[in-house]
């Protein structure tokens, strides 16, 4: 059964994509490591991964 759903959203320019969705929206990091090529970000419940 599927209990959670991690969408992988496009990314272009991995600063300029973190500072539109932390300022914007008020997502904030799901990970205190930092990959190269991925953005994961979560609000409330919900996580994404860029």
């Amino acid at each position: 059964m599927l209990t959670h759903m991690h969408p992988k959203l496009p990314m272009r320019y991995k600063e300029t994509t973190n500072h539109y969705y932390m300022e914007l929206p008020g997502f904030s990091p799901a990970s205190p490591y930092d990959f190269e090529g991925y953005l994961m970000l979560k609000k409330s419940e919900s996580k994404f991964i860029s």
